[in-house]
């Protein structure tokens, strides 16, 4: 087998995994030719469009989004990469099961709790690093092959955010740096979750959290990130406590700046149309995007049932309708 006839069935076993879930009138399209992979390969160069979504921060963040031939083939990777390795425990972003919601609930009810986040998350992870981890265990494709698909997945040598197959490849890439985080925080008896670029322990002492940080900065070093320092936090129980977006004192509660969130996400869907609100939160599935959205609205109305969250679940609504 030639290494474009491997990536081909690759991608062809993970089309094979989003047929069963298809509606049997679309079946015909969930296989992709040798000759197809290879023009798409060819023409990499020019299969993304940039454009660029406000941050929560106010600033810009830059998004690199593939056409719809490569995005199909991208969705195949996706889902054959997901079938073949489970995210560690402490992950949370982009694993099925698991959430905002589940990320916040481990560290319900600590004394402290520290946040920071991993600067530069998708551009730090480079095409080598995504070639290496393709060819180990438990994915296992060939040297060449995994070259092939390492530049399927990856834009100027980096993964783009918007690709469907960035968000898993990092939590793979991160698998040995959720290891050594989880190992870190069970030995202080604290608890460890990440999602996506968010890093949350919690524990006992203030002074633990300080020391912590000193030991997960290096970490991160070693696994070729770095942290962003002008979002990190130590939070006692006598503040608030949030993480990712959500208190977590007594129990996982939804702020304002959540519900602000979800109100924003609404807007970017009413305006400028579902693509662009599911780019914005790093989902490529419209039936995935839509029970976000509606799992987040009704956590919103559990936790906090006010007028605001009343329109914002009427507007859902109408753009399902």
């Amino acid at each position: 087998m030639t290494p474009f006839e491997e990536v081909t069935q690759f991608i062809n076993d993970g089309l094979s995994v989003l047929k069963e879930a298809a509606p049997k009138k679309h079946r015909e399209v969930f296989e992709v030719s040798l000759d197809q992979v290879f023009g798409a390969f060819k023409n990499l160069d020019t299969s993304y469009i940039a454009f660029e979504i406000p941050k929560k921060s106010g600033e810009m963040r830059q998004i690199e989004a593939p056409n719809r031939k490569l995005k199909w083939m991208q969705k195949g990777l996706k889902a054959q990469l997901e079938t073949l390795f489970e995210a560690e425990p402490g992950a949370h972003g982009f694993v099925p099961e698991r959430s905002i919601q589940s990320n916040a609930g481990v560290h319900v009810g600590q004394r402290y709790v520290l946040n920071l986040d991993i600067a530069g998350f998708f551009p730090s992870v480079k095409r080598g690093r995504v070639q290496t981890v393709l060819q180990l265990e438990p994915i296992g494709l060939s040297k060449p092959a995994a070259r092939i698909l390492a530049q399927f997945c990856t834009r100027n040598r980096a993964l783009p955010q918007g690709a469907p197959t960035s968000p898993t490849l990092t939590n793979l890439v991160c698998m040995r740096l959720d290891r050594k985080l989880e190992k870190l925080a069970r030995h202080y008896r604290c608890r460890y979750t990440r999602y996506a670029d968010d890093i949350t322990i919690s524990g006992p002492s203030k002074d633990l959290m300080h020391h912590l940080l000193k030991r997960i900065t290096k970490i991160l070093i070693t696994e070729g990130f770095k942290v962003q320092e002008s979002k990190t936090r130590i939070l006692p129980n006598s503040q608030r406590q949030e993480v990712t977006g959500l208190s977590v004192h007594a129990f996982v509660n939804s702020p304002r700046t959540y519900r602000r969130h979800l109100r924003a996400t609404l807007h970017t869907w009413q305006s400028r149309g579902m693509e662009t609100a599911m780019e914005a939160l790093q989902i490529t599935d419209k039936a995935q995007f839509i029970a976000v959205i509606r799992g987040r609205l009704q956590h919103a109305q559990h936790t906090n049932n006010t007028a605001e969250v009343q329109r914002m679940r009427a507007t859902f609504h109408q753009l399902i309708a």
